[in-house]
């Protein structure tokens, strides 16, 4: 975090010639590796060298706990460094249906001490905390609980890095976050803009992820700890999710994908900021069932932002 605070100084002073560090971060999707009839493997189907970060999403908290299937995947997951020393492994707990329970202090020190365990056992460089208030919470200090929480976290951390996945939402950015006091304590802040603008023909406009992002910046977090939401997948009737590699079997009438000249722009105004996120690695067409070959959207990102 130091590393990032320097940055952010010298940027400061250098405005017109320092350019925020790109990064490239891609979700893995533990839970959806038999979506749809295209089985993903981590070892197989997972290039180390495609993302500067990749994401294992998610775990459950109160406290955090894996089956023997999950421990597998973690250290399958913990290999991926090998063939790329430079790659950075991030653990998503969600706590986004925990409710105020999480906040006890009781439970929140639980909580904390099993994330840590399992940060170690599976050699993670940092961990996502994805959440934000629910639509009917009563809490007045939900905020001020909320940030309590990333500041003892991130205390506890030691070296590892701490980021947030955060709603793009506007109703729910003033009800969940403190965005100053979090920005404190935070790495990175993973904006989900993955599905917030799918009306306009114009590939230049996403107003709602732009908004967004301004936002975050604009209540005090530095534009390169600003990771902007791209969806990898698409969306079908009743807002069904669409891996890319079953594209080919719909009309686009039928479902919503960012075009190639869409996703170009958003990597363009990510250029500004911290990079992309995207969501996920098996929604994308991984082992190139399509026509563009392996990972169309994530490798266009990569080529675009990590060379």
């Amino acid at each position: 975090m130091q590393k990032l605070i320097l940055l952010a100084g010298l940027c400061a002073i250098i405005a017109d010639t320092c350019l925020a560090a790109q990064n490239l971060a891609c979700v893995y999707q533990s839970t959806s590796d038999q979506i749809g009839a295209n089985p993903f493997d981590i070892l197989r189907d997972i290039d180390s060298q495609l993302c500067s970060q990749i994401i294992y999403s998610s775990l459950k908290p109160a406290p955090v706990s894996l089956s023997s299937y999950e421990k597998r995947k973690f250290q399958a997951f913990a290999d991926l460094k090998q063939s790329n020393e430079e790659l950075q492994t991030f653990l998503e707990v969600d706590l986004s249906t925990a409710g105020s329970q999480i906040f006890i202090p009781q439970n929140r020190e639980i909580f904390i001490a099993s994330v840590i365990e399992h940060l170690v056992a599976g050699n993670f460089d940092g961990l996502n905390i994805k959440w934000a208030a629910e639509s009917n919470s009563s809490r007045p200090d939900i905020k001020q609980d909320f940030s309590s929480l990333i500041e003892t976290l991130s205390g506890r951390l030691g070296q590892r890095q701490l980021s947030l996945s955060v709603s793009a939402a506007e109703s729910d950015i003033d009800r969940s976050y403190d965005i100053s006091a979090l920005s404190n304590d935070v790495d990175f802040f993973y904006v989900m803009s993955f599905d917030v603008d799918q009306s306009s023909d114009d590939p230049a406009v996403f107003r709602n992820a732009r908004a967004a992002m301004e936002r975050f910046h604009l209540d005090g977090v530095p534009k390169e700890k600003l990771l902007m939401g791209i969806a990898s997948y698409g969306y079908g009737a009743e807002q069904a999710i669409i891996p890319r590699y079953e594209q080919s079997n719909y009309s686009p009438e039928e479902v919503y994908f960012d075009s190639p000249e869409t996703i170009e722009h958003k990597a363009n105004f990510s250029s500004e900021y911290g990079g992309v996120i995207v969501k996920a690695l098996n929604l994308d067409d991984f082992n190139g069932m399509g026509d563009d070959g392996n990972y169309p959207v994530i490798q266009r990102l990569h080529d675009k932002i990590l060379e």
